[in-house]
């Protein structure tokens, strides 16, 4: 039984996120997975045309995950992603499309420049491949309130309950 963590960062603030939420459910025994763009965005990301592409026709790109992700003892699914031109990161596009249809029960955080209205789209992306999402919180930059982290530790806290009770 684990509760992972998924997350990929380019500018540094889903990566802050991810930290935060670590710190409320290091006690469960949660570990963390970063995902690479093999072929990694440069900078300015507003204007790389390969980004624009890739996020906007949904090709697959090539990635690695550190260290290396085993669905096989995941029951808890933290998801984190930047969301670009309205969807998620492209690599972390490819993680989704890589693990679909295993119903993971599913915790994502959409982050943005604009913090509002990327969560719901996220949670339908993630339904539409067979994840069952809990709960999906939209995160402005890297700024996570203390009730999205409660509410995220509330259901780590449930998951590890349910998981022991049927032992």
């Amino acid at each position: 039984m684990s509760i992972r963590i998924v997350y990929y960062t380019r500018t540094g603030n889903t990566e802050e996120v991810v930290e935060k939420v670590l710190a409320a459910l290091k006690p469960l025994g949660t570990h963390v997975h970063r995902v690479y763009a093999v072929r990694e965005y440069s900078s300015p990301l507003y204007i790389n045309p390969r980004l624009w592409i890739d996020t906007l026709s949904s090709r697959r790109i090539e990635i690695s995950i550190v260290p290396p992700f085993d669905p096989s003892d995941c029951t808890l699914l933290i998801l984190a992603t930047p969301i670009w031109i309205g969807r998620p990161a492209p690599p972390m596009r490819e993680f989704i499309e890589r693990y679909a249809g295993r119903g993971f029960e599913t915790v994502c955080i959409a982050t943005s420049h604009l913090g509002r209205g990327y969560a719901d789209k996220l949670r339908r992306l993630l339904e539409s491949r067979g994840y069952r999402v809990a709960l999906c919180i939209d995160v402005r930059e890297s700024f996570i309130d203390e009730e999205s982290v409660r509410a995220i530790e509330r259901i780590a806290k449930r998951v590890v309950e349910r998981h022991e009770s049927q032992r």
